[in-house]
């Protein structure tokens, strides 16, 4: 049975052993294969990925090596010969970035249809499947191909934090997230949707003030940063936090994919 895991550090897991290839071209040319499984890959889309445009003399045939020794820990069945390129021929559950994205659009789908222990569990179990940190194919050389790779992935991490986040909100799970809340804000100042999420989980955790706080904390960074007043919807929150507006949360928690005006 494969498995191979490229969320978080690059590992390859054959029939229960751990056969994950030293060499980092070839852990390259496998991650390249496995996130477009059972597709042909180009010989010439291969060699850019490697080499990003000043490939060796011998860069066919140095591919052709790699080729072989991750052969020698599959088998032809598995890594085929396909026109002018390779194909890896695998069920797509057998590579991690391929369940996640599984389960967060399950995730995403229970949100919406208004399902948030669902959702969570759905959720928290794509967030698992990161092994420590927050970068895909942590330690693999990338090229053009890769880090276009690497960043949808961790882009939508950053989704999946978020959504599970509102799960837990809609759940009244208020005080445990506000520490994940404050982790996220710090790594993304200018997200407006998570100091929206924050402002509202320390308001109902019954930290009015705290709450407040973060509101002004957030306007002067907007006002220094970008010369922005925050939203139309974040002043909403906070007037409601003041007591001067019946709707609380407006669309924090309820869009199953929120969106700031600046991602951060």
């Amino acid at each position: 049975m494969l498995d191979i895991r490229l969320l978080g550090g690059f590992t390859l897991i054959w029939n229960g052993a751990d056969c994950t290839p030293s060499a980092r071209k070839i852990q390259q040319v496998l991650s390249l294969l496995a996130l477009s499984a059972n597709r042909s890959v180009p010989d010439e889309a291969l060699i850019e990925e490697l080499w990003s445009g000043a490939p060796p003399v011998s860069a066919r045939t140095t591919l052709q090596t790699y080729v072989y020794h991750l052969r020698k820990v599959l088998n032809n069945a598995v890594l085929a010969r396909v026109a002018e390129g390779y194909e890896l021929r695998l069920d797509r559950e057998a590579v991690d970035a391929f369940r996640f994205e599984r389960l967060v659009q399950k995730g995403r789908s229970a949100l919406a249809a208004a399902r948030p222990l669902v959702a969570y569990e759905f959720l928290n179990g794509a967030l698992a499947l990161w092994s420590g940190g927050e970068q895909a194919l942590a330690g693999v050389p990338q090229g053009a191909l890769l880090r276009a790779e690497a960043v949808r992935l961790e882009e939508l991490r950053m989704n999946a934090l978020e959504l599970r986040i509102d799960a837990a909100l809609q759940l009244g799970d208020y005080a445990a997230q506000i520490g994940e809340l404050k982790r996220l804000t710090a790594r993304y100042p200018l997200n407006e949707a998570l100091h929206g999420k924050l402002m509202l989980a320390l308001y109902k955790a019954g930290r009015r003030n705290d709450a407040l706080q973060w509101y002004r904390q957030l306007r002067t960074t907007l006002r220094e940063e970008l010369g922005l007043e925050p939203s139309e919807e974040i002043r909403r929150l906070h007037a409601w936090i003041l007591g001067h507006r019946s709707s609380p949360e407006g669309a924090l928690i309820a869009d199953p994919a929120p969106a700031s005006r600046v991602a951060g």
